[in-house]
């Protein structure tokens, strides 16, 4: 693995963060739901929420960040993520495909917010949930 993805994975693994599994206790999730992950970096949000529904797509735009995912995913045993090569401005799934889309420390960095977000609502079903977190340590 060449060190500036190495330097990359260490800083996403390493943030201070509420436990995902505590957040999704919050959720109104069902076995049943098809889930994206915006942002999904080394899978904080797709690795927790994987057992709990049935299909993850985890996008990102660093196809290397996304393999280290699928490496991890498949060292946990869990086969029911889908890694995404991707730009929230245009997010390349269907419409309204989606239960949930979760943004986890993501859309600080989006520019324009606007068109990433009329993406969300794009691929999400009628009554879908997006829960946006954005979180710092104080």
């Amino acid at each position: 693995m060449n060190p500036k993805l190495q330097k990359k994975i260490n800083n996403l693994e390493n943030i201070e963060r509420f436990p995902a599994e505590e957040l999704l206790e919050l959720l109104p999730i069902k076995k049943t739901d098809n889930v994206l992950d915006l942002g999904a970096g080394t899978g904080y949000i797709s690795m927790s929420i994987a057992e709990r529904v049935n299909t993850v797509y985890a996008l990102d735009n660093d196809k290397d960040v996304l393999e280290y995912l699928e490496t991890q995913a498949t060292e946990r045993g869990i086969t029911n993520i889908t890694s995404v090569v991707g730009d929230f401005r245009e997010i390349p799934l269907d419409n309204q495909v989606l239960d949930i889309a979760i943004a986890s420390i993501s859309l600080h960095e989006v520019k324009p917010l606007a068109t990433a977000l009329k993406e969300v609502n794009r691929i999400l079903k009628d009554r879908g949930l997006f829960l946006c977190i954005e979180l710092e340590k104080s």
